[in-house]
């Protein structure tokens, strides 16, 4: 990560991936991928976002409440190790106790977009494990974007009557807790992930079959429901979007409790590198 905009509201720095964060095909997955980009968001928060005018204001913590992705065609055309990145992130919406960021990564060289990633992210009370009302302080410096209209949700879906899922299980690791005491957000699409290529390989699904890594992601979305912990086992379950062919809906739960919810919307075969 290196320089920053003057803005509060804009951070723009040059980024690179290393050789070894690419997968087999080529192509950084989307667990890697989400890792830097709430990595570099992190540290825009910290040093210009939310950096406090006073010594004597504490600090903030914040997670996840949702995320959105679009990967475009150069994402998988021309995205190399060797590529040079720019990343822009901007804050785009405060509310009371939520704020959202846009991220585009774009290729320095020829400034075409590889992806969009609209997060929201809620202030969090470490003790009671609870949303809490953002600083005002905070609030007063990005008073010009609490009338604007907040960015789309990711809202709860169903599963379909009479759908029987695909199911994974995991058991969460020590490795896979971060500094909020809970499983990085990170790691909930490496849970998916693993879900849809067993099931893929086992043809549970009717569009989406085969290495899912030869498959290439258009969109994806996640809405972070509750908390899951050191040692806590996961069900995975994974189905098909009717509706929407090339589209793997999960739900992640812990016994009955919805943990994570994500979208995972393919190319059509036609579209994709099999």
């Amino acid at each position: 990560m290196a320089g920053t905009s003057s803005k509060y509201d804009k951070v723009v720095v040059q980024h690179k991936f290393n050789p070894w964060g690419f997968d087999r095909t080529g192509i950084v997955p989307m667990w890697t991928l989400a890792s830097h980009v709430a990595g570099l968001t992190h540290q825009a928060r910290l040093y210009t976002f939310f950096k406090s005018p006073l010594p004597s204001h504490p600090s903030t913590t914040v997670i996840f409440r949702s995320q959105t992705w679009e990967l475009y065609p150069c994402f998988y055309k021309s995205f190399r190790a060797e590529s040079i990145l720019t990343v822009t992130m901007k804050m785009v919406h405060v509310g009371r106790t939520s704020y959202s960021v846009e991220t585009e990564i774009s290729d320095t060289s020829t400034t075409e977009v590889l992806v969009k990633n609209v997060a929201q992210y809620v202030n969090f009370d470490m003790e009671s494990r609870r949303p809490k009302t953002l600083p005002d302080w905070v609030r007063e410096r990005y008073d010009h974007l609490t009338s604007r209209p907040r960015p789309t949700t990711v809202n709860v879906f169903e599963m379909p009557a009479f759908t029987t899922p695909f199911v994974h299980s995991v058991r969460v690791p020590p490795s896979h807790i971060d500094w909020n005491s809970h499983v990085g957000q990170h790691y909930y699409y490496s849970y998916c992930f693993d879900c849809a290529a067993l099931g893929a390989r086992n043809q549970m699904y009717s569009t989406v079959r085969g290495d899912i890594f030869k498959h290439n992601v258009r969109e994806i979305s996640v809405l972070y429901q509750r908390e899951a912990l050191e040692g806590d086992l996961l069900s995975v379950e994974s189905w098909e979007d009717e509706r929407k062919p090339g589209t793997l809906k999960f739900q992640v739960k812990k016994g009955s409790d919805g943990i994570v919810q994500m979208a995972v919307a393919f190319h059509t075969p036609s579209e994709s590198k099999l």
